[in-house]
């Protein structure tokens, strides 16, 4: 099957519609903010063709109202500087791509993670880790499929957005491109330093020198509402444990899972899960989040897809399925860690791996 090639057709800063006020302009950030890694949360929305709206009205649709998002959440426009953020109204990035081989169809029915983080615009900058911490807070990448179908990658910086941050900005930014924004959308507050200590740069976190030098692959896990259902009642106890939810079932699954992975890699002399030897893995749940409501006048998406961008070792994400019951875990491990992962018959008994995307 020929390879999909992303061709990008133009970049352009968009700027808040309105002038941030003097009041506003400096946002301090928490102690939480300033250690998190110098990574991206990132979030895919995929939309078949709309035959009333050409590449070039959507794509101006999109910038307006971004722009017009934009003073509500006006620290995305922002410059970090140390622990505060200048909200200066530099602006976020905007790509636009096409892709002129590739119908959206053909890469639905496998959609390959390494093909996937073409569709973000992360290409556009020199050093993503760097930019993350600095600026553009905020990217975004709209990408047009030949059938007219087309994809939006966003990028928000991970330093002040987590995925329900980024689901409140997609919510925004659609209902203000629908004309909604007023009726359906409350005016974002930005107060973690009011919650958490405010940062001081005298605190610096400890950098893992050998982070991301191992090559990690990134692979889809789709459980279906039946398969669920089915892992629910199979961890449930009557005696000892009540019945799970989605989430905590999947979680303990993929936990187990992992663990299995890395001992048959790993000596059992180098498994007594010290502090000092054992290896952290994360699991982030998305579910529940309205990101498939995200209309920006052209339909819902058929899929969504999020993980964090430089991928993170050791990461999974688990997304609501289009119909709600589902549940799609994107999980980052080590090469040879996924190789023995998606040879475990006990998740395989309840998992699909990268089914297709049904449209």
């Amino acid at each position: 099957m020929e390879t999909m090639k992303v061709e990008t057709i133009a970049k352009e800063i968009i700027k808040p519609s309105s002038t941030t006020p003097n009041d506003l302009q400096t946002l301090q950030l928490s102690i939480y903010d300033h250690i998190l890694p110098p990574v991206y949360t990132v979030a895919f929305l995929f939309y078949t063709k709309d035959d009333l709206i050409s590449p070039e009205q959507s794509s101006h649709k999109l910038k307006t109202s971004l722009a017009e998002t934009l003073t509500k959440f006006y620290p995305l426009a922002g410059r970090i500087k140390g622990v505060t953020i200048d909200c200066n109204d530099e602006g976020a990035v905007f790509v636009d791509a096409r892709v002129n081989n590739y119908p959206l169809s053909d890469f639905l029915r496998s959609p390959d993670f390494k093909t996937l983080q073409q569709l973000l615009p992360l290409d556009v900058i020199d050093d993503p880790y760097e930019a993350a911490t600095t600026w553009p807070l905020l990217l975004v990448k709209a990408t047009y499929f030949p059938c007219g179908g087309m994809a939006i990658g966003l990028c928000i910086t991970h330093k002040i957005a987590d995925a329900t941050s980024i689901s409140t900005f997609i919510q925004s930014w659609a209902a203000m491109a629908r004309g909604e924004a007023g009726d359906i959308v409350a005016d974002p507050v930005f107060a973690a330093a009011n919650f958490y200590p405010p940062a001081n740069e005298l605190f610096k976190f400890p950098v893992d020198e050998n982070a991301n030098k191992i090559s990690q692959i990134t692979k889809r896990f789709v459980f279906s509402a039946s398969k669920l259902e089915e892992l629910r009642t199979k961890a449930a106890s009557e005696d000892f444990v009540g019945r799970p939810t989605r989430v905590e079932s999947v979680t303990a699954l993929l936990w187990k899972a992992f663990v299995a992975a890395a001992s048959s890699n790993t000596n059992a002399c180098d498994m007594k899960l010290s502090y000092e030897t054992h290896e952290p893995y994360t699991v982030s749940s998305w579910c529940k989040l309205p990101l498939y409501e995200a209309s920006f006048g052209w339909g819902s998406p058929v899929w969504i897809a999020g993980n964090v961008a430089p991928m993170l070792e050791n990461v999974t994400m688990l997304i609501d399925s289009k119909d709600g019951q589902g549940i799609e875990a994107f999980v980052t491990l080590p090469e040879e860690n996924m190789l023995s992962l998606e040879q475990n018959t006990e998740l395989l008994a309840f998992a699909s791996v990268n089914p297709s995307v049904l449209v």
